[in-house]
C-alpha cells in the first residue's frame, strides 16, 4: 500500500491491505527532533553541571558588583539579534551572552550589599526545589491533574501556618480554613476583595429577600454602594487592585505612629453607613513598608466583627519574622485573647521576601475558605472530575484568579525541612540583631535622627533639622536626597528612601498643612553580615560628609 495525495497535495487516507492492516498509519513527513531523546538528556546533564557551576561562581562573587545595575535604558536591544536563530545555538554560546549582556542589567537582590526597598532571599535549598518544580512542570489547577501538587500544598500551608503562630482556624485540616500560596500579596489582596465582594452581595440579597423585596435587588447597584478601606500608609498593591475591580477605595488616615486606630475606622464606617454606603472590606497592616508601622489590630479587628466589614491583613514583609515568638507582639489583635475569636478574615505574608523562598511565593489563610471558593469557582466540561465532584479534595483553581499554578510549595517544603524551624529562627533573630547594631551606629551619630523607633530589620533615619539651623533657606529633605541618591551612585550599596507626614506639632503655622519628610530606610536581608553594614553605614555618613561640606 502507497500513500497518495489528492490535487492540492495534501495527503489522503493511506489505503488498507486485504487483511485491513494500515501499511503507514503516519503519512505525514517526520523529523529527528526529539528534545527528550537519550542524548538530550546527557547532554542536559552536562549543560546542568556547568550552570550550577555558573551558578555558585556568581553567588561567591555576588558581593564585588555594583548592586544598582548601572546600564542606561534601552541597552539590550543593540547587543542581540533582531530576531530568534534559524539555527541552533550551543548552551556555552547562550551562556557566554548571558555573562556579557545580561549580569551587567542585572539589580544584584541577593547581593550582601543590598538595603533596599525588602529583601527578596533566596537560598540553596530553595532553588534545588524550583528545579524539580520545573522539572515535573505540572499545572495543578486541580487534585486529578497532580495529586501530591495539591496535598503538599495543603500539608506545606500548614505547617508554615504552626511555624508563625497563626490560630488553628486557618489551618487546611480543619476543614473550614485553610492556606493557599499566591504569586504575591498582591494577588492575595485581589482575592480577598473578591472574597468580600462576594459575601457582602450574599449578606445584602438574603437581607433584602427577608424583607420581601429580593426581586429588587441588583448586584450592580449593590457593587457601587461598597466602600474599600485601606491606610494612607498601606501598600500601593490594594488600591491597585480595588481599581482593576472597579470598587470604590477610600484611605483612612493613620495617627502619629502611621498605624490606623479603631476610633478612626469605626468612625469612616460610621459616616459612610449614614450615606447609605455599604463598607465591606479593610485592609490593616504588619509592618508597612515605608516605616514598618502596624494597624491597632485590638482595636480595629472587634470593629470589622461588628460591622460585617472583611478584614485582610497584609503582613508581606514583617510575618515572617514571627517564626520567632518573640516577635510576635505584632499580632496581637488579630485573634480575641479573650474568647479566642479570630478576627481576621484573610492573612498573608511573602516568604519569598524574609524567608528564604524564591519568587514567586506569597502565603495566604483565610478563616472562612468557603468564602473564597464560593466567588471563584467555575466549573466547565472540561475540569469535571470524580474527586473534584466526590467534594473530598481542594481543588486551589477555585482559589486564585488563574486557572493553572505551578508546584510553589516545593521549595518551601525544602526551605523548612533543610533549615528547620531552629535555623529560619537564628536566620530571622541575625538580621534583626544586624538592624539593631545598624541602629547604634545612627543613634551615635548627632547628625542623624530615627523617624521612627526600628522595628524588626528595618531602620528609617534622616540627617536632623537642626543640623541645618546655619541655612534656614535650606530644605532638609533634599540634604537627604542627595545623601540617598550618592550612596547609590557612588558606591557598590544600594538603599531606597521614603517619605511621611511629618507630625502635626510642626505644621505650618500659617496655613496648618503638615510637611512631607524625606527620610533614608535600611533594610537587612539574609545575606548581609557585619562587614556589610559597617560599610554601608560608612558610605552613608561619608555621603553626609560631603553634602555638609559643600554647604559651608
Amino acid at each position: 500500500m502507497t500513500n497518495t495525495t489528492n490535487a492540492n497535495g495534501a495527503p489522503t487516507a493511506p489505503s488498507q491491505s486485504p487483511s485491513g492492516a494500515i501499511a503507514n498509519p503516519f503519512p505525514f513527513p517526520t523529523t529527528n527532533f526529539a528534545p527528550g531523546g537519550p542524548q538530550d538528556i546527557e547532554t542536559f546533564r552536562k549543560n546542568a553541571k556547568e550552570m550550577v557551576d555558573f551558578m555558585c561562581d556568581y553567588y561567591k562573587t555576588v558581593g564585588d558588583h555594583s548592586t544598582l545595575s548601572r546600564v542606561q535604558p534601552g541597552y539590550l536591544a543593540p547587543l542581540l539579534p533582531k530576531k530568534a536563530p534559524e539555527d541552533p545555538e550551543s548552551f556555552e554560546s547562550i551562556l557566554a551572552d548571558v555573562q556579557q549582556h545580561i549580569i551587567p542589567g542585572v539589580t544584584h537582590w541577593q547581593s550582601p550589599n543590598f538595603f533596599a526597598f525588602f529583601p527578596s532571599n533566596n537560598s540553596f535549598p530553595s532553588l534545588l526545589g524550583d528545579m524539580l518544580s520545573g522539572m515535573i512542570n505540572c499545572i495543578g489547577f486541580n487534585w486529578m491533574t497532580s495529586p501530591a501538587c495539591t496535598e503538599l500544598e495543603m500539608i506545606a500551608m500548614d505547617w508554615l501556618a504552626k511555624l508563625v503562630g497563626l490560630p488553628d482556624a486557618y489551618l487546611n485540616t480543619s476543614g473550614v480554613g485553610g492556606g493557599v500560596i499566591q504569586m504575591s500579596a498582591s494577588d492575595a489582596s485581589v482575592v480577598a476583595m473578591i472574597a468580600a465582594r462576594q459575601r457582602k452581595l450574599r449578606q445584602v440579597k438574603t437581607e433584602m429577600e427577608a424583607q420581601g423585596k429580593g426581586d429588587e435587588f441588583n448586584e450592580q447597584d449593590v457593587i457601587k454602594r461598597m466602600v474599600f478601606y485601606g491606610s494612607d500608609e498601606a501598600h500601593s498593591c490594594h488600591k491597585k487592585g480595588a481599581m482593576v475591580l472597579k470598587l470604590n477605595f477610600k484611605t483612612v488616615a493613620a495617627d502619629d505612629s502611621y498605624a490606623v486606630k479603631g476610633a478612626t475606622l469605626k468612625k469612616a464606617i460610621e459616616t459612610d453607613v449614614a450615606a447609605g454606603l455599604l463598607p465591606t472590606f479593610f485592609v490593616g497592616t504588619i509592618g508597612s513598608t515605608s516605616t514598618g508601622a502596624t494597624d491597632h489590630l485590638s482595636e480595629i479587628g472587634p470593629v470589622c466583627r461588628d460591622t460585617g466589614v472583611w478584614l485582610h491583613v497584609d503582613a508581606a514583609w514583617a510575618g515572617s519574622a514571627f517564626v520567632c515568638p518573640e516577635h510576635r507582639e505584632l499580632m496581637r489583635g488579630m485573634v480575641d485573647e479573650t474568647t479566642g475569636e479570630v478576627y481576621v478574615d484573610s492573612y498573608d505574608f511573602n516568604p519569598h521576601k524574609w524567608l528564604l523562598v524564591n519568587f514567586d511565593c506569597s502565603a495566604m489563610w483565610l478563616k472562612e475558605r468557603a468564602d473564597l471558593v464560593d466567588a471563584l469557582s467555575i466549573m466547565p466540561a472540561y475540569l469535571r472530575n470524580k474527586a473534584s465532584a466526590s467534594g473530598s479534595v481542594i481543588d486551589y483553581r477555585d482559589w486564585q484568579v488563574p486557572l493553572g499554578r505551578r508546584f510553589r510549595s516545593l521549595k518551601l517544603w525544602f526551605v523548612m525541612r533543610s533549615f528547620g524551624a531552629k535555623g529560619l529562627r537564628e536566620h530571622i533573630t541575625k538580621c534583626v540583631n544586624l538592624t539593631r547594631y545598624f541602629e547604634t551606629l545612627v543613634t551615635a551619630d548627632d547628625r542623624f535622627e530615627l523617624i521612627v523607633p526600628r522595628t524588626l530589620a528595618l531602620a528609617c533615619f534622616r540627617i536632623k533639622p537642626s543640623v541645618l539651623s546655619a541655612h534656614p533657606g535650606l530644605d532638609v529633605n533634599a540634604v537627604n536626597k542627595q545623601i540617598a541618591d550618592g550612596v547609590n551612585e557612588s558606591s557598590n550599596f544600594l538603599i531606597t528612601a521614603s517619605e511621611v507626614k511629618g507630625k502635626p506639632e510642626v505644621a505650618d503655622p500659617a496655613t496648618g498643612k503638615v510637611a512631607m519628610v524625606y527620610f533614608l530606610r535600611v533594610t537587612i536581608g539574609g545575606w548581609s553580615e557585619e562587614e556589610n553594614v559597617r560599610g554601608v553605614w560608612d558610605v552613608i555618613r561619608g555621603q553626609a560628609d560631603k553634602v555638609l561640606a559643600e554647604l559651608r
